[in-house]
């Protein structure tokens, strides 16, 4: 039996997602506009493909809308695993994209000053 998690705990574990480095590579590519004119592209499988548009699809007729727009401008695996989320969770996306702190090589969070302080560490600015 599943156990529903938090509101909260739904948008931290979106907010894991989006953070994650797709280091992706594959035959397929794709390429996206995103607001501001930013063209990125992206390379991955096959399966990665089909696996997108399959809960893309799944997203939309769990929830009767599209996913959000934010979701565009990310890897197709993790648009692929974000839908996947939603649904197997029956909780829409975020309508705006989650803020998501900068992760250090070794997996830490500059935000965790020794003080234990939580205010963003010198360079790293919010706005």
């Amino acid at each position: 039996m599943r156990h529903p998690i938090s509101q909260s705990g739904f948008l931290e574990r979106v907010a894991d997602v989006v953070r994650r480095d797709i280091g992706c590579s594959g035959a397929f590519s794709e390429t996206v506009r995103v607001a501001g004119g930013e063209v990125l592209s992206y390379r991955f499988p096959f399966a990665t493909g089909m696996g997108w548009l399959h809960f893309r699809s799944r997203y939309r007729e769990t929830f009767g809308a599209r996913h959000p727009d934010w979701l565009d401008k990310y890897h197709p695996w993790v648009r692929l695993c974000l839908c996947r989320m939603a649904v197997a969770e029956g909780r829409m996306l975020p309508p705006e994209a989650p803020v998501v702190e900068p992760v250090r090589a070794d997996g830490s969070s500059p935000r965790r000053a020794a003080s234990g302080s939580s205010h963003e560490p010198d360079g790293v600015h919010s706005g």
